[in-house]
């Protein structure tokens, strides 16, 4: 699976005319400042996610047990249906080693 930009330029035109559903993995590995297992900060993106792109939704995974993002990362974005998941770049090599986004060299 290939990530490029034509498919992210195809799926926002999309966007405006067919709902769009997205799964997403979110970078988990921050302070939790609601005290409530980074639910507010689900909230946060889901929302403002809706608000700018109504009659589409984001699922924005946060819980650590769903998406890790210093697991192998490979997984999500095949078997577990993940249509994008936020990284830390240090990780970076082995989505480019497991062929799941280009690697520029």
């Amino acid at each position: 699976m290939r990530i490029s930009l034509v498919a992210l330029l195809v799926m926002q035109t999309l966007s405006s005319i067919l709902a769009i559903n997205l799964k997403v993995g979110i970078y988990n590995s921050i302070p939790d400042l609601g005290d409530d297992q980074l639910a507010s900060y689900q909230k946060l993106i889901q929302d403002g996610f809706t608000e700018y792109s109504q009659g589409n939704t984001v699922d924005a995974v946060v819980n650590p047990a769903l998406y890790s993002p210093y697991a192998d990362l490979v997984p999500y974005l095949t078997a577990d249906n993940f249509d994008l998941i936020e990284i830390d770049t240090a990780t970076l090599g082995g989505l480019v080693k497991g062929d799941v986004v280009l690697g520029l060299y």
